[in-house]
């Protein structure tokens, strides 16, 4: 299969995903993990209308988080096994981005926006993890942007507010009713 070409029409700043090396593609081909400069992230390898699964996650349970888990409900951190060859599952390498362009639902990432190929795939941290082992800076520069991602407790009401569609259910049990 040949290398897609990156497409940057996205609303994400493209510039933050210069990737110059195709480390993996999935067993579906549908996306790729992708390095530059020893950070890692997944991109597209085919249209993905909103709506559709991307990929499935599979993993172990762990009651407490870190920095390789994603939380599907209250004390339940999926974590990744080293359970292909090459290394990880795809899903441990999707990006954080403050405007996404898919979200999680269950144990799949389901696209929000419309991606192509050669897009990269992310998800807002916030809309899963309530507390995050390891906080860091983001640098999307969506006006959207928190500056620090922490998690869902510390951002303000508004925000979490603003992120209730993309919430995952254990979150959204977190908000007054609309």
């Amino acid at each position: 299969m040949s290398e897609p070409a990156l497409h940057w029409n996205h609303p994400l700043r493209a510039d933050n995903y210069l990737l110059n090396s195709l480390l993996e593609e999935t067993s579906a081909h549908s996306v790729s993990i992708v390095a530059h400069h020893g950070q890692h992230g997944v991109i597209a390898r085919q249209t993905f209308a909103p709506g559709d699964v991307i990929l499935h996650m599979e993993g172990e349970r762990r009651v407490a988080p870190d920095r390789h888990t994603l939380q599907l409900d209250d004390n339940f951190h999926l974590a990744s096994a080293e359970s292909q060859p090459g290394g990880y599952p795809a899903w441990r390498y999707i990006n954080h981005a403050c405007e996404p362009n898919s979200a999680v639902r269950g144990r799949d990432f389901v696209a929000i926006l419309p991606i192509h190929p050669g897009d990269p795939i992310t998800f807002n941290y916030n809309t899963t993890e309530y507390h995050m082992a390891s906080p860091f800076t983001c640098t999307c520069a969506s006006p959207f942007c928190v500056g620090v991602v922490s998690g869902f407790r510390y951002l303000d009401p508004i925000e979490q507010e603003r992120l209730r569609p993309l919430l995952a259910p254990h979150l959204l049990r977190r908000l007054r009713p609309a």
